[in-house]
């Protein structure tokens, strides 16, 4: 139950100005990308030495899981799930509990940025969400490295409002984390702070799959990722 806390630097997470806006456009290409590359381009130089970013998670093998009503007990809080996840974390063994963020300082910046140019406002936005993902992939990698060692596998990463699991259930799962732990907090309506976090769980065991593409999870109906290619383009 003690926590592993990672904390990265902007620069070594070596996220790419094209991957950026490539999600911006809805996995596509097309010409005007060099234009939003180039913008991000003086964002990478000015974010260069920003270490603000930081993740981490608990492990806990005080599990139960209740086929009937697809939930999940973790310590003492239980979980109504539903039943995509239910049916991934079914077979865990342990689970991790964890949260990431892009940091409090990186929010700041980019709300800052919307009240005098909504245009540099949305693409620092969107690089803060890439910046918690990328974190949050490297503390999963190391998770994925460490368990292999111990012939165990680890699922995909699940958070609470995706998958019909109610976000309300975000205050359950900072219950099993330190207080302020990585710095995020939840408003009462369940809203992480700094805006730009993520927490859910991990699930670890011998029987447990990852799926490399996670679209089979999504219950969304209209998604700009599941649109056909080019479909979607953002104006300047």
């Amino acid at each position: 139950m003690n926590p592993t806390i990672y904390n990265f630097a902007f620069k070594d997470l070596t996220i790419s100005k094209k991957e950026v806006v490539k999600n911006l456009h809805g996995g596509t290409e097309d010409d005007s990308q060099q234009f939003y590359v180039d913008l991000l381009g003086q964002e990478f130089l000015r974010l260069n030495d920003y270490s603000g970013i930081q993740g981490g998670y608990i492990e806990t093998g005080n599990i139960a899981f209740d086929h009937k009503n697809k939930t999940v007990r973790v310590n003492s809080n239980e979980f109504k799930v539903g039943n995509i996840v239910f049916n991934e974390l079914k077979h865990s063994d342990k689970i991790i509990v964890f949260t990431c963020t892009a940091g409090k300082p990186l929010c700041d910046y980019a709300k800052a940025e919307y009240k005098t140019d909504v245009l540099k406002g949305f693409l620092i936005e969107s690089l803060a969400n890439v910046v918690v993902e990328t974190a949050m992939d490297r503390i999963q990698d190391q998770l994925r490295k460490t368990y292999q060692k111990q012939n165990l596998m680890v699922s995909n990463r699940f958070s609470p409002g995706y998958c019909s699991w109610n976000v309300a259930e975000q205050h359950q799962l900072f219950e099993l984390l330190p207080r302020n732990f990585c710095g995020v907090t939840l408003t009462e309506s369940a809203l992480m702070q700094p805006i730009k976090s993520i927490s859910g769980f991990i699930g670890v065991g011998k029987d447990i799959k990852f799926h490399q593409y996670k679209c089979k999870f999504c219950t969304q109906k209209e998604c700009l990722y599941k649109r056909k290619p080019g479909s979607v383009k953002i104006s300047i």
